[in-house]
This record gives structure tokens, sequence and C-alpha cells, in this order.
């Protein structure tokens, strides 16, 4: 079964303490109120795209970033690739 193929599009999460409650910071908020920079996708404009590395990205999904990666035939392979874009 050399067809198979394995793929993931693992969610982040940023959150903050305001005293003993934890609150979700969306990826919106990273873009309008600390002017990170974006890649605008023409395809899919409600998904900027925060950072690229090799053939993955990872981008705003709603209230969490995605990482975006094509599927592999070896899920190692895929694992790496995981593991180098959040490195990277």
């Amino acid at each position: 079964m050399s067809n198979i193929k394995f793929g993931a599009d693992p969610e982040l999460f940023a959150t903050y303490f305001d005293g003993e409650n934890e609150f979700l910071l969306p990826p919106v908020f990273f873009r309008t109120r600390l002017g990170q920079m974006v890649e605008l996708d023409e395809k899919h404009p409600t998904h900027p795209i925060f950072l690229r590395h090799g053939d993955s990205i990872v981008h705003e999904d709603g209230a969490a970033f995605e990482i975006s990666t094509p599927p592999q035939t070896d899920w190692r392979v895929l694992w790496k690739e995981i593991r180098d874009t959040i490195d990277s």
C-alpha cells in the first residue's frame, strides 16, 4: 500500500492570563494590534499567512493559528516537517 499518504493540520493557540483567568488571544490581535506582518493568500483571503517554511505555512484559522503542510507517504517525514516549521 505505497499510495497511502499522511496529513495533518495542527492548530496552535496563544493565550494570556488576567489574574487567575486564562483568555484566548486570536491571530487577528497579532495583525491588528501588534502590527505583525502577514502575507495575504489570494485563494484563502480569510487565512493570512504568518510564516512560510519550505512547503509548509502557519496561517490564521479563526481563533487559532494552523500549520498546513503537504501530505507525505511517510508519517515520520510529516512529523519532521511539522517540527521544523514550529522550530523555524
